[in-house]
């Protein structure tokens, strides 16, 4: 780190001496608190440089930041600006860990099947993100396989026939079309296709989609109802919250973000939220 940035982030921490324009070889911190600071940043590595040191690409790298599936340096004693980014650090040692954790639930392959695809690849070919991709196979819903020879993260495979199984729910299972259930949660489709991207606690979409192998809407999305049902009964909407306790919905709006309680997707129209059951 440069001495300019060293500064930034003791002064925000509220470390730094008083300023009065003196140069920066002449700024001093508190002795005691300025060296346990340094020995955190020492095992660090900027947050724009992570994904050189996992051997994975910039978006596969910012998904498992923002997951926290690696540690963040200073966690959230001082806060930053957009513009100084660089002063972001992850700490290294997570970083190793996360790796040696993964590599331990792999089993070792010499040779690469066709169906097969790194982390990132799979997370792009089939529109998932990769840190849940990662929930995936910790939870043991997902197996994971590692390139003999190879500790980056891009020595790490699935099956990508795998994680389309998880993904989809079976041709089979009863389905609605995206309209009639969009039309029962009282949203637009597209927001209903959003909430669908929601992952469940092992990674899984929270509602899948099926795909008909057959019949008019052959190869059409649609929504698993079991799924669906399911959702509906671990959920419910601001306005039947602000029916049942007499309210108007702006009412019930404030008294929910007074408490801290956030719709399960951000942007929604405020009569339209969708809240959780187990926060309430």
């Amino acid at each position: 780190m440069s001495r300019l940035q060293v500064r930034d982030v003791f002064a925000g921490l509220g470390l730094l001496s008083a300023d009065d324009g003196r140069p920066l070889n002449a700024l001093t911190f508190d002795a005691t608190e300025s060296e346990a600071i340094a020995c955190e940043l020492r095992g660090s590595v900027p947050a724009n440089a992570l994904s050189a040191h996992l051997g994975c690409d910039t978006t596969t790298a910012a998904a498992i930041l923002n997951a926290g599936l690696v540690k963040r340096v200073l966690d959230d004693r001082i806060i930053f600006d957009r513009d100084a980014d660089a002063l972001k650090r992850v700490s290294l040692d997570s970083v190793h860990d996360l790796l040696a954790i993964l590599f331990e639930n792999a089993t070792t392959l010499e040779v690469v099947p066709v169906q097969f695809a790194t982390l990132s690849v799979a997370a792009r070919h089939a529109h998932w993100q990769v840190d849940r991709i990662i929930r995936l196979v910790l939870s043991g819903s997902l197996d994971l396989y590692g390139l003999v020879g190879r500790t980056d993260f891009d020595g790490l495979l699935i099956d990508e026939r795998q994680l389309l199984r998880i993904l989809e729910a079976p041709p089979m299972t009863a389905a609605i079309s995206k309209e009639d259930a969009a039309k029962e949660l009282s949203v637009e489709v597209k927001i209903l296709e959003n909430i669908m991207r929601i992952p469940d606690e092992s990674g899984a979409p929270i509602i899948r989609r099926v795909v008909p192998l057959i019949g008019p809407l052959k190869r059409r999305h649609q929504v698993a109802k079991p799924d669906f049902e399911r959702f509906q009964h671990d959920h419910i909407s601001i306005r039947e919250l602000a029916e049942a306790e007499g309210t108007t919905i702006a009412e019930m709006h404030a008294a929910l973000q007074q408490r801290g309680i956030l719709p399960i997707l951000s942007g929604m129209p405020l009569a339209t939220q969708i809240f959780r059951r187990s926060d309430i």
